[in-house]
């Protein structure tokens, strides 16, 4: 995802081994996940570079069935993160 992005209104069946469906590659701030079926996958939303911050980023509505680890793993110095179901 990048900086300002909406990302979602799609269903998707990921590989077990998949880790982050949505994938955080850098800093990024106001970003929202969205309206996200999500089958399969290691984990869905997945911060996949050391010292990447994220700031103001929105989960709302995600679903997510036979997840490996779990629905999502964001660190650093991160901020603003809401998930809203």
């Amino acid at each position: 995802v990048r900086s300002g992005e909406t990302w979602g209104n799609r269903t998707i069946t990921a590989p077990a081994d998949l880790n982050g469906v949505v994938r955080i590659a850098g800093n990024v701030k106001n970003v929202t996940v969205e309206n996200l079926k999500v089958d399969g996958a290691y984990r869905v939303i997945e911060n996949v570079k050391t010292g990447a911050t994220v700031d103001h980023f929105v989960i709302r509505n995600v679903h997510a069935t036979n997840i490996r680890r779990g629905l999502l793993r964001i660190g650093n110095d991160s901020s603003g993160v809401l998930e809203d179901s």
